[in-house]
């Protein structure tokens, strides 16, 4: 235990998603009043440091490949989308998955 380290977290519930050690993001509501009521925290130093990536209308989940690469089971208005960011999530594109027979 002694290798272990703590870290604060940028608010105090969300959906917190790392790919290895030291990138980051964690998706949290906004405080009521906020422009956008979604927004991510990344980190690329484990955790010591958070930057606002995206200030966003939708709530998600995510799940990262690479540090830049990431996926998200976006929800707006009760409905569900897949969003994808290619720049560590500091914008998003809905993506239309098909499956070919």
């Amino acid at each position: 235990l002694s290798t272990w380290r703590t870290r604060r977290l940028p608010a105090a519930q969300g959906d917190l998603s790392f790919y290895g050690i030291e990138y980051g993001w964690y998706a949290v509501e906004n405080p009521a009043g906020s422009d956008y009521p979604y927004q991510i925290w990344f980190t690329e130093d484990g955790g010591e440091n958070w930057r606002t990536a995206s200030q966003l209308a939708w709530d998600s989940k995510l799940q990262f490949i690479t540090p830049s690469i990431g996926y998200g089971i976006a929800t707006y208005l009760g409905l569900p989308a897949l969003v994808k960011t290619s720049n560590s999530g500091f914008s998003w594109e809905q993506i239309f998955p098909m499956v070919v027979p």
